[in-house]
Order: C-alpha cells, then structure tokens, then sequence
C-alpha cells in the first residue's frame, strides 16, 4: 500500500493574544484523512499558546535530546 503524507498538519499561523503571548493556530483541513486502520477522519482546528506547545515538545523529546 502506497502511504501519502499530508504535511499541512504541521503548518501553523503565529499571531499573539491580548497578553502578548505567541499563539499557534491551524484551521482544519478539509483533504480527507485518515487514521492508522485506513478509516477516514475529521481533523479539527488547533490553537495552543506557543509556551504549551514548547513544553509538549520537550516532554516529548528524549532528554538527551532536549539538551
């Protein structure tokens, strides 16, 4: 089975809050999309604050990495 992968998951908008913090947006994406079994998906909108998404990512980082 041929596996295409969509790459504007990853594309975010940077715009700040009424704070000044640094928020990621993306609007869902309309292509269809599917989950690891093949069966389709509807994506949703992410927002998060650019410090929660930073954290996510060192968490998720092995330590030796995150040095």
């Amino acid at each position: 089975m041929t596996q295409v992968i969509g790459l504007s998951q990853g594309m975010f908008n940077l715009t700040t809050d009424s704070s000044g913090a640094i928020v990621l947006n993306r609007p869902a994406i309309a292509d269809q999309m599917l989950d690891k079994s093949g069966k389709p998906v509807t994506d949703q909108a992410v927002t998060i604050k650019w410090s929660e998404f930073r954290d996510l990512i060192v968490k998720t980082l092995p330590k030796a990495a995150a040095k």
